[in-house]
């Protein structure tokens, strides 16, 4: 008994039951196709991978050697980078401290009034450089309690040549201050107003 295969071409348009199978098969090598170019260009991809992979010991051991560079470099101008690197870790522990938020977030909140103070002057080297030595001699007087003085000792007091000084630098700025406020602002109240 022998069995006979029919190698026919099927013609697809004859109406054969055996159409939807071709026509499967046909989806399946179509899709075989693009699968295996899917496979081709993954290997590609593979490749460039493995490449890079080799190349990658080599890109951090130049950045190791730039970051050693730069450390010498530092060392040799007496910079300690353990030292530097933990207070500049310190440093921004701090600022980021929810007390140095508050205080940011008032100065923000005051950036006008900060920008008049800036504008004003008062920062000038030469107004600063007064503050300083104001501030000084507030610090050297108050280390010790200063003698009662009334009004013949304060006389007295101006035969000295630091004395005239100082009262005269107090009487520039008077005169300032009161050509500053102008003759539109009204005058402080008088003693006797002020208890009333």
């Amino acid at each position: 008994m022998s069995q006979t295969v029919d190698t026919k071409p099927i013609n697809p348009g004859n109406g054969s039951s055996r159409d939807p199978l071709l026509a499967a098969l046909g989806r399946i090598e179509s899709k075989l196709d693009s699968l295996e170019t899917r496979l081709a260009a993954l290997e590609r991809s593979n490749e460039k991978l493995g490449e890079a992979t080799h190349a990658l010991p080599q890109l951090a051991a130049v950045a190791v050697d730039s970051f050693d560079g730069w450390v010498e470099t530092l060392t040799a101008r007496g910079i300690d980078i353990d030292k530097h690197g933990r207070a500049a870790l310190t440093a921004l522990e701090r600022l980021t401290s929810p007390a140095a938020i508050a205080m940011l977030r008032d100065v923000l909140d005051h950036t006008e009034e900060l920008h008049n103070l800036l504008k004003s002057g008062v920062l000038d080297p030469s107004a600063l450089r007064v503050v300083g030595e104001v501030g000084a001699a507030l610090a050297e007087i108050s280390k010790t309690a200063p003698p009662s003085a009334g009004a013949w000792e304060a006389l007295r007091a101006t035969r000295d040549p630091d004395v005239k000084r100082a009262l005269g630098f107090v009487l520039a700025l008077a005169k300032r201050f009161g050509e500053s406020l102008g003759s539109e602002r009204p005058a402080l109240p008088a003693a006797s107003e002020r208890s009333a």
